[in-house]
């Protein structure tokens, strides 16, 4: 159960209910990602967050700091909860929200599950990357 008492303010909250697992391999990643009931993607820059990605393609209801190249993953309010990469209460205030709000959380996974795989769809994936591969060798070739 999450509460927050009254003399309790939201950054103790978050705080006495976050767990800071260290280095973790890809299973593990995988079985805390589904057994959490949110994630959080702190960053004040960020060029491509692989903890983002895979949040969401789990499907993990994620809080993001918006920076970097985080607001092309997803959609705010729809496909994650952004906030001011300086305002920390603003993500403890967005954790609790998601926390507390099921509906809102399974929604956010749901958009956010759904976007990741087609976005993140290996054969996608791979047509792209053969697609960069042979416009940089017809590059080369070309002069």
């Amino acid at each position: 159960s999450f509460e927050v008492s009254e003399d309790k303010n939201i950054v103790d909250f978050v705080v006495d209910n976050i767990d800071f697992l260290g280095t973790i391999d890809a299973n593990r990643i995988i079985h805390e990602l589904q057994n959490a009931d949110v994630a959080i993607n702190p960053s004040f820059v960020e060029s491509y967050s692989l903890a983002f990605a895979e949040s969401m393609i789990v499907g993990t209801p994620t809080v993001c700091a918006y920076s970097g190249a985080m607001p092309e993953f997803a959609v705010d309010k729809k496909e994650a909860l952004f906030y001011n990469p300086h305002d920390y209460r603003q993500a403890a205030a967005l954790l609790k929200q998601l926390i507390e709000d099921e509906n809102l959380a399974k929604m956010i996974s749901n958009n956010a599950r759904s976007r990741r795989m087609k976005e993140n769809a290996p054969e996608l994936v791979l047509t792209t990357q053969l697609d960069i591969y042979k416009k940089v060798m017809e590059d080369c070739m070309a002069g």
